[in-house]
């Protein structure tokens, strides 16, 4: 065999070889959520414990141990409520409403739904919501964990876990900016039995008390993830899976919303998942495969 012919059945090897490679990760990228690491944050935000003594609990007002700029209202103490979502102008007990835009609250929402952390915890099938301060890859923050939670007199689904952060910004511009990140590791249920809605993930905030009605506008400045409010959306199985989206983050499952100055209004595209990507490369596999065989 000549040299060339050597040459020749060399690069051949390697060819298939980068084939096989990228064909191996776009598959795996596409169709093997699991080779990704959780984007939740464990045995972190956790110095604090919300009662598990009733259904729709909520905290005192907390610190964050910094100060935000949502939406050109500035807070540095919130509210921690059991049903998935955090509220700057008082705790918020409800379980259920048709959208962020008319609940009322300033709020920031990765799963509003009805979580039942006494039942969870009570009836030894789950963990209670948990939440305090700490770092996010070395910026101050704060948390917020419901991490395997069930939902009120659930039917035996598996339980969700899903994370609230705020992160400290200040050093990417001026105080009060700061990021809001939402991650998911398993969304099974959506509801609890009592529920006329499915869930919602966004945030929102109306505009301040009138002085003279002592009322607040229905108009609001508000975002919610596609899927909200739709049955089925979220869930692992769903056309909008909050566990195997992404936005602004490569991490599956995890979604960063940055704010930085006054902004006064937030809208976003539709999440990138990872699936597209898996996808892109298993085309461009296949488009070296014809070009190689040519």
């Amino acid at each position: 065999m000549s040299a060339q012919q050597l040459i020749s059945l060399y690069l051949m090897e390697m060819n298939m070889n980068f084939q096989k490679s990228i064909f191996t990760l776009a598959v795996g990228l596409a169709l093997s959520p699991t080779i990704y690491a959780s984007p939740i944050v464990f045995d972190a935000f956790n110095s604090n414990t919300l009662s598990a003594n009733g259904t729709n609990q909520s905290s005192p007002e907390v610190e964050l141990g910094f100060e935000i700029n949502f939406f050109g209202e500035r807070w540095d103490r919130t509210f921690v409520n059991e049903n998935g979502n955090i509220t700057f102008f008082n705790s918020f007990g409800s379980y259920t409403a048709s959208s962020l835009a008319v609940a009322d609250q300033t709020m920031i929402a990765p799963f509003f739904a009805d979580v039942d952390a006494w039942r969870s915890v009570n009836d030894g099938i789950g963990s209670a919501v948990t939440y305090g301060q700490g770092f996010f890859e070395g910026y101050s923050a704060f948390g917020v964990n419901w991490i395997d939670v069930n939902s009120y007199v659930g039917s035996g689904e598996s339980n969700n876990s899903f994370q609230l952060i705020l992160v400290d910004r200040q050093d990417d511009g001026e105080e009060g900016d700061f990021d809001i990140i939402f991650n998911y590791e398993d969304i099974f249920w959506e509801a609890g039995d009592l529920s006329t809605t499915a869930p919602l993930a966004g945030f929102s905030n109306p505009p301040p008390w009138g002085t003279v009605s002592n009322t607040r506008s229905t108009d609001t400045t508000f975002f919610e993830l596609s899927g909200s409010g739709q049955p089925g959306a979220f869930l692992n199985d769903g056309p909008h899976a909050l566990a195997f989206n992404s936005y602004n983050s490569d991490v599956e499952g995890r979604y960063i919303f940055e704010f930085r100055g006054d902004t006064d209004i937030f809208s976003v595209p539709e999440p990138a998942t990872l699936f597209l990507l898996g996808s892109g490369l298993l085309g461009l596999a296949f488009a070296r495969r014809r070009v190689l065989n040519g």
